[in-house]
């Protein structure tokens, strides 16, 4: 469906801003520059999807602080909402009106990297400085990098901590411990677990099925068979829809919520209420979770917990969060690889990153300042990771395929029905069986 664009968010900062005036206007931020010669300067534009106020606020100063030291620019962003940035930039790719930086998905890596658009970041950037895990996401198989994260974020799972300790119960650490807690809520009449109508029952069945994928000593070597043959993730991500159906039998999950609750905003109105014990989100929504504390007047302890889904322990599900690229064929090639080699040191990405409630994708990793992300912190540096969103996986579309997968399941279909539509996916997308 063809969606209408909204009004573009712009930030324009000029080298002479430094001792010019800012403006705040609804939709962004424009720093205006009092010009210091008869030289126009260069626009450097970055396109990307809107971002909240303290984001915006630490790309604004990354930007200042770029100008510092390169004159004769002009840095604008541009931000519209993110469903729509998407066919937005689908647009300006089929028209040749990409911009000289812009934020990327994998759909979009994947497109742009099969017609060499994407401009190679290795010589610009200190790939040496991020942690493996992202080292292997941003580093193609030719050895180059063509982007770069702002950050990383943990999909995982709020926990009630006053709910729980009212009610004597301990945050779970292990699927059994989760079990049993949810099946005490539901004797109660309690749905336990808030769910979204997006990306929370994909992220579930993903991080159960693919944990051990991940914890392998090859991981590479796993994806590329993935990869070379689908049908071999077939066993794995079955074991995802067995913990979810599981989790729809026994009531922990509502119907309704999965197929009809908003991301970061429904989700959010559910679990500010204070009578269910856990919510399957975002860590970006937790500065959302805390402003709505703060206008209701009204709050309660909470974490952000790593999934507890396994026999022996919890799982964090990670994103890499805000990925630029540089457009190859870009008028202003050099100049946007030294904005985004400044953008990728590490005083910004930390800015960036506790704007957003989310991790540091660098090796050094400070901890977030953000109490509630402690938990899915130690997992997080610790490797008890699963990917969402792979940048090395290339069957098409696999990630519409889970969450297809996690949609039938909470309209009611049954596992076996589940597993027959993810082999048929698999077998489409070029799956063998074995």
């Amino acid at each position: 469906m063809k969606k209408q664009f909204s009004a573009l968010l712009c930030m324009a900062v000029s080298a002479a801003a430094l001792s010019g005036c800012a403006g705040y206007g609804s939709e962004g931020i424009i720093i205006k520059d009092k010009p210091h010669s008869g030289t126009a300067a260069t626009d450097l534009r970055l396109f990307g999807y809107k971002v909240g106020t303290p984001s915006l606020l630490a790309i604004e100063n990354t930007f200042v602080a770029f100008l510092k030291e390169h004159s004769g620019l002009n840095v604008i962003y541009e931000g519209i909402i993110e469903d729509e940035y998407y066919p937005a930039f689908e647009k300006r790719s089929e028209t040749g009106n990409l911009s000289d930086a812009f934020m990327i998905n994998t759909e979009i890596y994947r497109t742009l990297r099969k017609d060499n658009k994407l401009a190679d970041l290795s010589d610009a950037v200190d790939l040496n400085s991020f942690t493996k895990t992202v080292k292997d996401q941003i580093v193609g198989e030719d050895g180059r990098a063509y982007f770069i994260p702002g950050a990383v974020s943990g999909y995982s799972m709020y926990v009630n901590y006053d709910l729980l300790s009212r009610e004597n119960i301990a945050v779970p650490t292990n699927l059994s411990e989760f079990t049993e807690a949810c099946r005490y809520f539901v004797s109660k009449n309690v749905i336990p677990v808030i769910i979204n109508n997006d990306n929370a029952l994909m992220t579930l069945i993903q991080s159960k099925g693919l944990y051990s994928v991940y914890q392998s000593a090859d991981v590479n070597g796993k994806i590329a068979s993935f990869n070379d043959n689908p049908y071999l993730a077939y066993e794995y991500i079955c074991e995802g829809i067995d913990l979810v159906s599981d989790m729809v039998d026994g009531g922990f999950v509502a119907m309704k919520e999965g197929l009809e609750t908003k991301q970061s905003s429904e989700e959010i109105d559910l679990f500010v209420k204070g009578d269910r014990p856990f919510m399957i989100a975002s860590s970006l929504i937790s500065g959302q979770v805390k402003e709505r504390f703060f206008a209701e007047n009204n709050s309660f302890n909470y974490g952000i917990h790593p999934y507890p889904i396994l026999s022996d322990g919890s799982v964090l599900a990670i994103d890499l969060d805000t990925c630029i690229a540089v457009n190859a064929e870009g008028a202003n090639l050099a100049s946007a690889k030294k904005l985004v080699s400044f953008m990728s040191k590490p005083s910004h990405i930390y800015d960036y990153s506790e704007s957003q409630s989310s991790f540091m994708p660098l090796a050094d990793c400070k901890k977030p300042s953000d109490a509630a992300l402690a938990p899915s912190y130690d997992h997080y540096v610790s490797g008890k990771i699963v990917v969402q969103y792979d940048y090395r996986l290339t069957i098409e579309e696999l990630d519409e395929l889970v969450y297809d997968c996690g949609a039938m399941l909470v309209c009611g279909e049954s596992k076996e029905a589940v597993k027959e539509y993810l082999e048929a996916g698999l077998i489409e997308r070029g799956g063998r069986k074995i």
